[in-house]
């Protein structure tokens, strides 16, 4: 698994809708940061 997506699971789920708009942003940069395609490996681990 690369280390974009180790890093991306590892932070937890996504913050709800009351999270400051920093966190959003930085979860964004992190999800943006996983080129395509993902493995099946990685997709599983994005899913949860």
């Amino acid at each position: 698994m690369r280390p974009e997506v180790r890093a991306f699971v590892a932070v937890g789920p996504l913050p709800d809708c009351n999270a400051d708009e920093g966190e959003i942003d930085r979860r964004v940069q992190q999800l943006e940061a996983i080129s395509q395609p993902v493995t099946t490996e990685e997709a599983e681990a994005l899913a949860g």
